[in-house]
């Protein structure tokens, strides 16, 4: 992840293009990764979909990574609520690993700029 957001800092014409659910069965949560990652980069989250019910593809909303995580992960899974991938009986929860306030804590003990 430290590579990535390194990575997006030194080249800002660039995308990125990641699975979240991480698996091909029914996981406990989305990983949030893609969401740190897109933070600390300071670049946005473009929603895609393939929706295999009714046959279409394409773009949904820009998400701008904010100061609540669980704010921003309801609008992620608000979005996909009505997208039918290949097998919709896996699809995962869209929600943070911790708290809110346990992901701040974690950060305010760890701070450090990746790409120094």
């Amino acid at each position: 992840m430290e590579q990535a957001v390194c990575t997006f800092k030194q080249h800002r014409k660039l995308g990125l293009v990641i699975c979240p659910e991480g698996t091909r069965t029914r996981g406990e949560r989305w990983h949030t990764g893609f969401y740190h990652m897109a933070k600390n980069a300071g670049i946005p989250i473009v929603l895609a979909f393939l929706d295999f019910k009714d046959r279409t593809g394409g773009f949904g909303p820009v998400i701008e990574p904010g100061e609540d995580i669980e704010k921003d992960l309801s609008e992620i899974q608000a979005f996909y609520t009505e997208i039918y991938g290949k097998h919709p009986e896996c699809f995962s929860p869209v929600s943070p690993k911790c708290t809110k306030r346990k992901f701040q804590n974690h950060h305010k003990q760890q701070p450090h700029n990746v790409c120094d």
